[in-house]
């Protein structure tokens, strides 16, 4: 089988859609109750983003305790496709609003930390040094009265 395609993950979901298997990952939190809106291929992106929102909406890496991961197929992913397009298709439970939040440097390390990330990840290793660059970037110059 050849392909042009270059993306990984594509190409990975449309051979498990071919032979209608589970395609992806996806949470839940029994304690909202929500599921989150990405549909991920690795069980450490799930694990990752279960965790940015148990920090980021309950504020604390205990909710985690109360969030579960689950397989999903093409068949299910119709739907979410189709309940975010049409306001009147509900999903039970309903998926993580798009008005969240961003986590700050110090929640995504405590999220990562939850998770028990390598410190030498390279998700990690990037951020630190996005944090170094804007760190070095110089203030803009203050208006003078």
């Amino acid at each position: 089988m050849t392909t042009t395609t270059t993306d990984g993950c594509g190409l990975l979901a449309e051979l498990l859609a071919a032979k209608q298997l589970d395609i992806g990952i996806i949470w839940h939190c029994a304690s909202c109750p929500v599921q989150g809106r990405r549909i991920h291929h690795h069980i450490d992106a799930a694990r990752h983003d279960a965790a940015y929102h148990a920090i980021g909406h309950h504020r604390d890496t205990f909710a985690l305790t109360h969030i579960t991961l689950r397989l999903i197929g093409e068949r299910e992913r119709q739907v979410r496709l189709t309940s975010a397009r049409d306001t009147a298709v509900l999903l039970v439970p309903p998926l993580e609003p798009w008005d969240t939040d961003p986590l700050s440097p110090l929640q995504l390390e405590r999220a990562c930390d939850a998770v028990d990330c390598a410190p030498d990840a390279r998700h990690r290793r990037r951020r630190k040094e996005t944090a170094a660059v804007d760190e070095r970037t110089p203030a803009p110059p203050m208006p003078r009265r």
